[in-house]
């Protein structure tokens, strides 16, 4: 699995963190990734599943906060199937 994307602000990201759940209770990332100061922070990240043998709820959370405190938060439902 390919999880990309881009975070930004222009005053300065603060902290960053994306988890990954496989059907809500399986943790299959869990990050927080150096962001301070930043203005633009790519993420890229490949991910190998195991055990998969019907269709999986897989859930991304992404939430950024800026120097202000102000939060933004993200999340992304999708699939995957053997």
């Amino acid at each position: 699995m390919h999880v990309e994307f881009t975070v930004s602000d222009q005053d300065g990201l603060h902290a960053l963190s994306i988890t990954l759940l496989r059907n809500a209770t399986d943790t299959l990332l869990n990050v927080q990734p150096a962001v301070m100061d930043k203005t633009v922070f790519p993420f890229h990240h490949h991910l190998t599943l195991s055990g998969v043998s019907g269709v999986q709820t897989l859930q991304l959370f992404i939430r950024a906060e800026n120097h202000a405190s102000f939060v933004s938060t993200q999340e992304v439902t999708f699939y995957a199937q053997p």
